[in-house]
């Protein structure tokens, strides 16, 4: 089964206003890469840690793939899977997968078979690129055996890092497809009849986010390719930028810093993992300039700091989203590093929405993701109606725009649910704008508390517990109480050697915030579950909370509640 633009809600009219206003004027993903190689053959597009690759090998690389997809009978339309980690094979692949017109799905490496099963299943994949092993000696290839029989769509695997001589017959080994050119012949025609366009559907995308709720989000190159023209534009990238990512490639915002490379002819360089005194290395050896992660890693490299003394004047922003960050972290990195931060907002289905800029000053941007991007429209709904709430007060963010996705993959109810009638996708995040037409988020509309007859918007909360000493992280939700509906309860990651006590949360909050939003209850967790871009996972703690008050207070703590979050 392939995915057309039929099973999209791109319509003709959409179309026309953004190639009207001049949004989707872009190329597709695989003519990005031809023109590099056009124009800057020699020059380093992409690092891991085995190596580097030029624009010209890279697009030498990906079209003799492309021939193999073409003779393995992968057609346009059809989905490919691609679940590997932050290596340059990653990039190839998907320059491979979208030269023949097919869909790209990736998948994170922490995935594993129930998880794989549920998505090449539903995506109908008939192919999928993987890595052997992981760095824990996971066997991805062992793992697609057991799934094979139950997935009736999936013809063949391409495996990295293994020899031939090893590989089932319905295997094959990506090593070995790279000494030898495809078997069949007019490989240029070939694949100029299966070239996509830009409105064409490039990728699906599986995610859960913070909810729990995992959805086949669907992005046509026009959609993908343009916010990152933005992007650059704003961060002030250019061919002589050098970015770093460590978040996985598979999420969109790995995707994104892979096509803001592209689009602007610069490098990028892939860790596979988050180490702090390596990445600090890496940045001042390779002169970085712009990095971007949750905002628990910039903790992280601050703290590694005295120990590495690096040279970080290359770098120019860290760009963080997900949670906000405390005017005390914002302060502390401006005077020890001397980048700014950089806060923005977006999800899956959006792309980047708002983001505030190296030259805002964050004395006044804090708590906010800065200003609309161009083209991108903002409103403000009800909660259970498409009305406008009044203006100044908090409502569900709802956003329309050029690199708004174009739909579920088969879910029309979702579809229903989350698009008004005209047209105008619900984001379910809470937010206002400021005097200054800033966006500020107080949080998920699923994670609002409803007190008696008010409203309480935890990250309020959340931000005011982040600036007390004794406290390294919080997360606050929601828990039932028979007479007010729910109460609030702090969830806390309390700084080594110290001890705190509901009373101490109390008495810090008293004079800062109405008595009805005091907590009622105080848990501690080694560490909170987050999501990879750095979004507290509320309904895994929420699971975690029952289980404690299931079990009374003396319930052992799950240890590996984080870990969790990792393969969703």
């Amino acid at each position: 089964m392939t995915i057309r633009r039929s099973d999209t809600r791109l319509t003709d009219d959409r179309i026309r206003r953004y190639e009207a206003e001049g949004y989707w004027c872009v190329p597709t993903f695989p003519e990005l890469l031809q023109r590099n190689a056009r124009e800057c053959p020699h020059k380093v597009g992409y690092s891991d840690e085995r190596g580097s690759i030029t624009w010209g090998e890279l697009w030498r690389r990906s079209m003799r793939l492309a021939g193999h997809l073409l003779d393995l009978g992968v057609r346009p339309g059809d989905v490919v899977g691609i679940q590997l980690p932050n290596r340059i094979e990653f990039v190839v692949a998907l320059g491979a997968v979208n030269a023949v017109g097919a869909i790209a799905c990736p998948q994170a490496t922490a995935l594993r078979s129930a998880e794989v099963e549920r998505i090449l299943g539903f995506s109908n994949a008939v192919l999928n690129i993987v890595a052997r092993t992981d760095k824990t000696g996971f066997d991805y290839l062992a793992m697609l055996a057991k799934l094979k029989g139950s997935l009736a769509d999936l013809q063949r695997v391409i495996v990295v890092d293994t020899d031939e001589a090893d590989l089932p017959p319905w295997a094959l080994s990506y090593e070995s497809l790279m000494t030898r050119d495809s078997a069949g012949s007019e490989l240029e025609k070939r694949l100029a009849s299966a070239a996509p366009g830009v409105h064409d559907v490039n990728r699906v995308l599986f995610t859960s986010g913070s909810t729990g709720d995992p959805k086949a989000v669907l992005h046509t190159y026009a959609s993908s390719i343009f916010s990152n023209y933005q992007i650059n534009e704003h961060l002030r990238v250019g061919p002589d930028s050098v970015l770093l990512l460590f978040i996985p490639i598979t999420l969109n915002w790995g995707l994104f810093q892979v096509i803001q490379t592209a689009v602007a002819q610069c490098r990028l360089i892939l860790q596979q993992e988050f180490v702090a005194e390596r990445l600090l290395r890496t940045v001042a050896k390779e002169q970085v300039t712009h990095l971007g992660g949750p905002p628990t890693a910039i903790v992280a490299i601050l703290n590694s700091l005295a120990a590495e003394h690096p040279n970080l004047s290359s770098l120019q922003c860290y760009v963080t989203s997900g949670s906000s960050c405390p005017i005390s972290l914002l302060r502390q990195v401006r005077r020890e590093i001397g980048c700014s931060i950089i806060e923005g907002y977006g999800m899956t289905e959006s792309g980047w929405i708002a983001a505030t800029g190296q030259e805002d000053d964050p004395e006044a941007t804090v708590g906010s993701v800065g200003r609309p991007f161009p083209g991108m429209e903002i409103r403000l709904l009800e909660r259970d109606a498409d009305a406008d709430v009044p203006p100044g007060e908090p409502g569900e963010i709802a956003m329309r725009g050029p690199s708004v996705c174009v739909g579920y993959y088969r879910n029309e109810e979702l579809n229903r649910a989350v698009w008004t009638a005209d047209d105008w996708f619900r984001s379910g995040d809470l937010g206002y704008l400021d005097p200054a037409g800033r966006l500020r988020i107080v949080g998920r509309s699923k994670d609002l508390i409803k007190h008696g007859g008010s409203s309480i918007f935890p990250r309020e909360i959340e931000e005011l517990l982040l600036v007390h000493p004794k406290v390294a992280d919080v997360a606050v939700v929601g828990f039932a109480d028979s007479y007010f509906g729910e109460n609030v309860c702090a969830c806390v990651v309390v700084r080594p050697g110290q001890q705190f006590n509901l009373a101490e949360v109390i008495a810090f909050l008293r004079d800062k915030v109405a008595r009805y939003k005091l907590p009622q209850r105080l848990e501690f967790f080694e560490r909170l579950p987050y999501t990879p871009t750095g979004k507290v996972q509320k309904h895994l703690i929420r699971v975690e909370l029952d289980r404690r008050a299931e079990h009374g207070p003396d319930a052992p703590v799950v240890a590996d509640l984080p870990k969790a979050q990792e393969a969703k």
